[in-house]
């Protein structure tokens, strides 16, 4: 008997030891280690924090670059969780040669913007079946009123993942406006970081959008992007395929999260042991309920708001070239000199398994009743919807672009994505 109270005594003194532990480690944030280990399996989770300020407080930068919509928001916290520092988003990058560690990014799409110059070491790619993709990148330009410039997007950008998904006529309209580009640039995002910087717009398309009368540089004519060539010293070319999939799916996730602490071995981060995955994985995809409502929020915590993601479907010819790009895709990365490539294999196995996917819900579909023609007067309907709607701040978007291409050429430009002086406001970095 006095064993057992001995035991239960102890037990109580070390739950309090713990708690003192790790409420003195929120406070203090000097080690950068987000998981404190509490045995038989268990930690406790601190915040990420932000990188340090100091110059040279880190000698190498990782990027995770992403397709909009893929859910890259899964894969940055996951880096937060190895390494206890905050990813800090492309569009509040301040331009101070060595801060930060980590940066997210949607470039080359038109939704990214490399604010970064010269100061990137490696990269790793993020991808999600554009099956899923292109209609997540819809419902999150919905949330933002389909925003065009970072002084728009502050308006809204704390309504992300929190409100309903669109309307199903906004998604048609959107859909048919953009699809056929929209699935070229999902390619062509894997391409550009795959074979090192493959530059698809032409030098007048600042946007890379082409918006017309701009088009882009046919696949035969083009060359690298300005970023990924010397002096630089960085290729552009992806050390590792993250799959959204994979990395939400319980039984494939803690391989991801190997690969993602493999990219930042030797990045100047802290990471933690691999002991920790496991706790900080359960942690981050909320296997056990322990995260709040509000701070989990992924694309299918929509789901619970209103209607679900399959409702939002592709027309059989488009679901038809979905297959037909992944499969070229695939086809690609699986001959010649891509079959010695880890990463490009690695793509491969993922591709596959979005054909299987893609293929399903196709096979089970029937050709369209009516097949538009190209002057049919519903696209220049669906192209008046779209102008109408897109909100932006006059001459906003050429000065963040004119700040990024001196960053480009070398020079400093702090603080380049501020347009406090276009917003009104400070937008504050996001």
């Amino acid at each position: 008997m006095l064993r057992k109270y001995f035991n239960a005594a102890l037990t109580f003194l070390l739950s309090i030891e713990v708690l003192n532990i790790a409420f003195e480690y929120k406070a203090r944030r000097a080690d950068p280690r987000a998981l404190l280990n509490l045995g038989n399996g268990q930690c406790l989770w601190a915040d990420a924090v932000m990188p340090k300020y100091e110059n040279d407080a880190y000698d190498f930068r990782t990027m995770i670059a992403s397709y909009p919509g893929s859910g890259i928001r899964v894969g940055y916290e996951h880096m937060e969780g190895l390494t206890g520092e905050k990813v800090v988003d492309d569009w509040g990058y301040i331009a101070r040669p060595s801060w930060p560690p980590m940066i997210k990014t949607l470039y080359p799409h038109y939704e990214g913007i490399w604010s970064y110059g010269a100061n990137i070491s490696k990269v790793v790619l993020f991808v999600r079946n554009p099956r899923w993709a292109i209609p997540g990148f819809h419902t999150s330009m919905a949330e933002i009123n389909y925003a065009k410039d970072k002084c728009k997007v502050n308006e809204y950008i704390q309504d992300l993942f929190r409100e309903p998904r669109p309307e199903l006529d906004t998604w048609y309209k959107w859909r048919d406006h953009l699809f056929d580009k929209e699935i070229e640039l999902w390619v062509w995002f894997i391409d550009y970081w795959m074979e090192g910087g493959t530059k698809y717009w032409t030098p007048q398309d600042v946007k890379r959008a082409a918006e017309p009368p701009l088009e882009f540089i046919p696949p035969a004519s083009r060359g690298k992007d300005v970023h990924c060539v010397d002096p630089t010293g960085f290729d552009c070319k992806a050390v590792s395929v993250i799959s959204y999939e994979r990395l939400t799916d319980h039984a494939t996730g803690i391989q991801e999260t190997g690969k993602l602490a493999a990219a930042l071995t030797d990045s100047g981060v802290n990471l933690i042991g691999s002991e920790f995955h496991q706790c900080a994985y359960d942690l981050i995809e909320n296997a056990n309920n322990a995260r709040p409502e509000e701070e989990f929020l992924r694309p299918g915590s929509r789901d619970q708001l209103g209607r679900n993601r399959t409702e939002y479907k592709f027309t059989y010819e488009q679901m038809e070239t979905l297959l037909e790009s992944v499969s070229e895709t695939k086809i690609k990365y699986s001959t010649g000199d891509w079959q010695q490539n880890e990463a490009a294999q690695d793509l491969v196995t993922i591709l596959d398994s979005y054909l299987l996917d893609i293929e399903e819900e196709f096979n089970g579909m029937q050709p369209s009743a009516v097949i538009r023609s190209e002057n049919d007067p519903y696209y220049a309907e669906i192209s008046d919807w779209y102008n109408s709607v897109s909100s932006f701040t006059d001459q906003a978007p050429e000065e963040v672009y004119t700040r990024v291409k001196k960053i480009g050429e070398g020079s400093s430009e702090p603080f380049a994505t501020d347009l406090s002086e276009f917003c009104g406001y400070n937008p504050h970095p996001f």
